[in-house]
């Protein structure tokens, strides 16, 4: 019967670290999203103010500080 304790307790951990791995990668993909979000609104802030420094020199300065 020991043997078996000690495989349940193995069991146990394993299935404990599994969902402690879940959790993470889970937190990670959120974050992941989140962080591609962020990197979208910045491609197109970059993009607008590019478009604007096209077009005049003058308005370039002030196209960057615009969020």
């Amino acid at each position: 019967m020991e043997r078996f304790a000690h495989l349940e307790d193995k069991i146990y951990r394993v299935v404990e670290s599994f969902k402690a791995i879940r959790k993470e990668n889970e937190t990670l993909r959120e974050e992941n999203r989140q962080l591609k979000a962020e990197l979208e609104a910045l491609r197109k802030a970059n993009s607008r103010a590019s478009r604007i420094c096209k077009n005049s020199a003058r308005s370039c300065a002030s196209a960057w500080r615009r969020p």
